[in-house]
């Protein structure tokens, strides 16, 4: 209910662009984690054109994603944002930040944490920007 809930806004655009023939193509950045999964998933059965943004392709296959996504691309929010801007496929519609810390090394959790959940996601709405996404 909470995924549904959260995906509530693209649901709304894409009924507003119902007529469109194209389907809308998101991006979903983390998409191999936990809650990404969940996340493609529910946008591919819902018919969106879904890009997995990814750091493994091992991981992509491994966990299902790979066969639900259009497109995997690779994606590290701790890049600077000129850079993940210019590995951004083209036409991307929307981006989904489904991105999240896992805990590894307690002596750099913070900082690792911190990298990926405040740094990567700014660089992500940076990139978007400089992308031209909305």
């Amino acid at each position: 209910a909470l995924l549904a809930a959260a995906l509530a806004p693209l649901a709304k655009a894409g009924a507003a662009a119902a007529e469109d023939a194209a389907p809308k193509r998101v991006l979903v950045a983390g998409a191999t984690g936990a809650t990404g999964r969940l996340v493609v998933k529910e946008l591919a059965a819902q018919g969106y054109d879904v890009v997995a943004g990814i750091r493994s392709e091992e991981k992509a296959r491994d966990t299902g994603v790979a066969a639900l996504a259009n497109e995997l691309t690779q994606l590290d929010v701790t890049n600077a944002p000129d850079a993940i801007a210019a590995g951004l496929p083209k036409g991307i519609d929307a981006i989904v930040c489904a991105t999240g810390f896992v805990p590894g090394n307690p002596f750099k959790m913070g900082a690792a944490a911190h990298a990926v959940d405040n740094v990567g996601t700014r660089n992500l709405i940076a990139a978007a920007s400089l992308a031209g996404i909305d």
